[in-house]
């Protein structure tokens, strides 16, 4: 049911809903404006839908590292408070993540709370004892992480009302 007038360069397509005619936007401009299938389906514009995606998936990436970092504290050290820290920031970011999918501004919001928090702890800590391992990476990371979720969050701010 694909076909293309010539006349007005518009993709036709069905709709899964009751086979109606549907159009949408040539390949090539979306390509340019960095749409894709997920985003036609969830709403978001433009590089927006790539860029919370990536923020979803960051959380969570972000919460198994805190939670391997705490375990490999205390495997190292025997360090029990390395390991329940670990485990209450990586659980927390990994929440985030999963509330992001439900409700992406509060979810992207908790994490971004979560990547400062961890953040400025880490920094205070690598300030007092200059380790690159593991309050240096672990900073580099958390300022990442609050990088990705400022854009992400400005991008869905700043995304035009559907």
């Amino acid at each position: 049911m694909r076909g293309m007038p010539a006349s007005q360069g518009i993709l036709y397509h069905a709709t899964p809903v009751r086979g109606t005619l549907r159009k949408s936007m040539p390949l090539a401009q979306r390509a340019i404006r960095g749409y894709n299938a997920a985003s036609a389906r969830t709403g978001w514009r433009g590089w927006s839908c790539s860029m919370l995606d990536a923020a979803k998936i960051g959380l969570m990436v972000y919460g198994l590292i805190l939670i391997a970092g705490g375990a490999m504290g205390y495997a190292r050290a025997g360090s029990t408070v390395s390991l329940v820290t670990g485990a209450v920031f990586g659980l927390a970011a990994i929440s985030a993540g999963a509330a992001a999918f439900r409700n992406p501004s509060a979810g992207l919001v908790m994490g971004f709370a979560l990547s400062l928090t961890v953040g400025a702890l880490f920094a205070w800590r690598f300030i007092s004892t200059r380790a690159l391992m593991p309050a240096g990476i672990t900073l580099v990371l958390s300022v990442l992480m609050v990088l990705l979720l400022t854009f992400t969050l400005q991008a869905i701010r700043s995304a035009p009302p559907r």
